[in-house]
């Protein structure tokens, strides 16, 4: 009897644990990559039971730097098992910073499940049904190492194909971010994750590792199966400083036209042409001796375009030997913050990239507009040529993380005050208690009452000390911020903030992000510095708290309940909404040559005076690429600037180009970004403090000249010049911890814009309630504007002349479609 007994309850288990849902993590990150200063994404794969169907929550555990555990939650609904098989759920969160951070790059899958909690629970989240497990590991993309670690830091890129296409990246970096040995001059690091539409996250945080987007001929609808809106996650990604590439050839390039208002151009149709120029031009194959460009034969598809209003054109297709025969092939333009690239060309044609020739890294270096000083193996015919060529950019280099200067959002005013009286008690009481106390009673002949002193004493300092706590731990919320705000013409401004807030009470306060815009997502977390930065806590209270993954089709600002402890708790927003526009203006280049390049006004029409007001915008005539920077030292509120007439005025004479003076001299300065390997002006006196660095870290935060380095050096951060060694200066590498790759601006400059960039201080930019009040605080705010820039006398000044009607034309293969035989 017994038997049967035990053997019902073994088959009643079974089918219960048949009805309850089962299933696995299968992905971390994007192609196994993560950032461990981002929000990262995740694929939850989940079988239900025969009568699992319904709501449920997915949770993932992590500490926070203080030792709390916040539990990031997204309510799901599963499917009856009879309608699906199997479902998968995107989930996102915030790798902890303690203990090194997630594991990865070599750490086990044991390690990993170990430190990252994944829990299938009830709808409410207070059940748990079954904790997953994590089947693939993870690889960081910034370097993980400490200061003396000289390995660069990384862009992530991802390339997405619906597998017909095939990039080519034969001269790229390796995984351990080193250059390998048939290339050298790269200022970053590259990885590269080749993914399907199907793969890219539905939530935007999910981008917030990425740098670029190369799309690859893929469907745009495959954005918008399952009844996904993934497109407006894509979307949503450009408007806040991403960079998307759109690669189109073939005779499907119609199906581009899904992606709708972010195109730059506006195609025509597709054209054969029987050689791979312009391509083969962007490759630096022309005049090599080992052309291996030339065994590709035609005919390649390229499609036919204009570009849109707005629109720069970067690179020309010539049709015929008449260079004003020409269309579009590589075009960009600026969406919201970000920036949209359309290259006329599926450049994953496998009919050029199954065995590629060499010279892909000048192609992506012109395609992504970086400015490295790239140097091919390829390229040089002796290996001393080669070693000579790689000396100044393998000579051991400093590490500078520039994310130094934005970490410190700490009261310390009151941290100081805090221990300063403790410290007094501690000495005061152990005066009194110890050899004050035995003294006296010595002088009276009474020592034998010194324990009864010294319990006295004791008695007496913890009602004081009760006392001042209950004096002191009163008032409301105090808040200290580092914020950056983003603001493009007739876009919501992006808002990315973090602040350290002290409550002087005990208990759970709710946080609430207000007037936040609909259709995007606004969120918190607790504060992602990068481990390095990092100490471990020795005590882990591990009091969980809720954060709830912001859905886009939520109508109300998000709120979040977070335990308090009369503690300092760090965090970091990401705040979408409208503010008042700050900058207002028309401004011009101008081809002639004004003192600055530029003409216009410039209006401050915002509710803060701004302070180091950069303005920069690429200066581009014929074959001749200069990036400008001028330098205003203060644009008070409702101040306008005559750009032509007022920096003529006040600029020294002589100055073209070279920087004279410094920030913090209370004059304006123009002058120019040097390229690879030539130092003009501003990257002369923004790297002029690195040769001191030692230590790798560089913080100018605290500076009497306030982030006159770190603000520039990271907001135009693509547009430096690869670091080589000199005797003087030596040889570093930029890193950006801890949210410093939230400030390029550099897609922007290659769009055609003007970026102005300035500082202000005073109280958080964007509305944000505790229990219920308002709460601004104290701060640093670094304002970002993209303003359009009328580029229409210096597009006239590029225009090329046709040939004269009498002159021979050459003939071609395919007549009005094509440049003939390769050349």
């Amino acid at each position: 009897m017994r038997f049967v007994v035990v053997g019902f309850l073994l088959l009643l288990g079974a089918s219960m644990a048949m009805a309850q849902p089962r299933g696995e993590v299968e992905s971390i990150g994007l192609g196994g990559q993560v950032r461990l200063d981002c929000w990262t994404p995740m694929v939850v794969r989940l079988v239900p039971g025969s009568t699992a169907a319904g709501t449920y929550q997915l949770q993932v555990k992590q500490f926070d730097a203080d030792g709390d555990r916040p539990v990031f939650t997204r309510q799901i609904t599963l499917n009856a098992e009879s309608q699906a098989s199997q479902q998968r759920f995107w989930m996102y969160f915030v790798p902890e910073p303690i203990d090194g951070g997630l594991p990865g790059d070599g750490f086990g899958l044991k390690e990993l499940q170990r430190r990252l909690k994944v829990i299938l629970a009830s709808a409410d989240g207070a059940k748990p049904i079954a904790e997953l497990p994590i089947t693939s590991t993870v690889f960081a993309v910034d370097p993980l190492g400490g200061n003396m670690d000289q390995r660069r830091g990384n862009r992530l890129v991802l390339c997405v194909s619906d597998g017909a296409s095939q990039p080519a990246w034969p001269e790229y970096i390796d995984r351990d971010g080193t250059e390998p040995g048939d290339v050298t001059g790269f200022s970053q690091g590259v990885r590269l994750v080749t993914i399907k539409p199907s793969d890219l996250p539905d939530n935007v945080l999910g981008y917030e590792a990425v740098d670029a987007i190369v799309w690859l001929n893929a469907d745009p609808v495959d954005l918008q199966r399952a009844g996904e809106n993934k497109l407006q996650t894509l979307r949503q990604f450009v408007r806040a400083g991403g960079t998307l590439f759109l690669c189109a050839g073939g005779h499907e390039w119609q199906r581009m036209l899904g992606f709708g208002d972010l195109l730059p151009v506006t195609p025509i149709g597709s054209t054969d042409k029987f050689d791979l120029f312009p391509l083969r031009k962007l490759a630096g194959s022309t005049d090599r001796r080992d052309d291996a460009w030339r065994k590709f034969r035609g005919p390649f598809s390229l499609v036919k375009v204009t570009a849109n209003p707005g629109a720069v054109v970067d690179e020309w297709i010539e049709w015929s030997d008449d260079p004003a025969n020409r269309s579009p092939y590589l075009v960009r333009k600026a969406y919201g913050m970000g920036a949209v690239n359309w290259v006329s060309q599926d450049l994953g044609d496998r009919s050029f990239t199954t065995n590629p020739a060499t010279g892909w890294a000048y192609v992506w270096d012109r395609i992504f507009d970086w400015k490295n000083d790239t140097k091919v193996r390829g390229t040089f015919a002796t290996d001393q040529e080669w070693a000579n060529i790689r000396a100044p950019y393998d000579h051991p280099a400093t590490v500078v993380d520039l994310g130094y200067s934005l970490q410190d959002v700490t009261l310390t005013s009151k941290s100081r005050v805090y221990v300063s009286i403790a410290v007094f008690f501690f000495i005061a009481y152990w005066v009194l208690a110890g050899p004050a106390g035995y003294i006296t009673l010595l002088s009276r002949k009474k020592a034998h009452l010194s324990w009864i002193l010294f319990c006295a004493s004791a008695i007496v300092a913890t009602l004081v000390t009760v006392l001042l706590v209950k004096l002191l731990l009163r008032g409301g919320p105090e808040l200290k911020h580092l914020s950056l705000v983003k603001i493009a013409p007739n876009q919501p401004a992006e808002v990315f903030s973090r602040f350290g807030l002290y409550i002087p009470e005990d208990g759970v306060r709710t946080i609430q992000l207000k007037d936040t815009a609909s259709d995007t997502v606004s969120a918190l977390a607790a504060d992602t510095l990068h481990p390095s930065y990092v100490q471990s806590p020795d005590y882990r209270p591990s009091v969980e708290y809720d954060i709830p993954i912001p859905d886009p089709n939520d109508t109300e600002p998000p709120v979040f309940r977070i335990p308090y402890r009369s503690t300092l708790k760090k965090f970091r927003t990401r705040w979408i909404g409208q503010l008042p526009l700050g900058l207002q203006g028309s401004v011009r280049i101008e081809p002639d040559g004004t003192r600055s390049g530029l003409s216009g006004k410039l209006i401050n029409a915002g509710e803060v005076d701004l302070a180091e007001v950069y303005m920069a915008f690429e200066y581009k005539l014929r074959e001749n690429r200069i990036d400008r920077v001028v330098y205003w030292p203060l644009l008070k509120k409702g101040q306008s600037i005559d750009l032509a007439k007022d920096l003529r005025e006040a600029l020294a004479v002589g100055n073209e180009g070279n920087l004279f003076g410094m920030p913090g001299q209370g004059k304006p300065l123009v002058g120019n970004i040097g390229q690879a390997g030539v130092s003009l002006g501003w990257d002369r006196y923004w790297f002029e403090a690195f040769g001191r660095n030692v230590d790798g870290h560089f913080d100018d935060s605290g500076n009497v000249q306030a982030y006159a380095r770190s603000f520039p050096l990271l907001s135009f951060f693509g547009r430096l010049p690869v670091s080589r060694y000199t005797s003087d200066t030596g040889r570093f590498e930029l890193l950006r911890r801890s949210g410093g790759r939230w400030f390029d601006t550099s897609a922007l400059l290659s769009a055609g814009q003007l970026v102005v960039i300035a500082r202000s201080t005073g109280g958080l930019p964007f509305p944000m309630m505790i229990e219920g009040s308002v709460v601004s605080g104290q701060g640093t705010t670094f304002y970002q504007f993209s303003m359009p820039l009328d580029r229409s006398l210096l597009d006239t000044a590029n225009a090329p002349a046709p040939r004269p009607a009498t002159m021979p034309t050459s003939t071609h293969a395919n007549p009005g479609d094509s440049a003939g035989a390769p050349k």
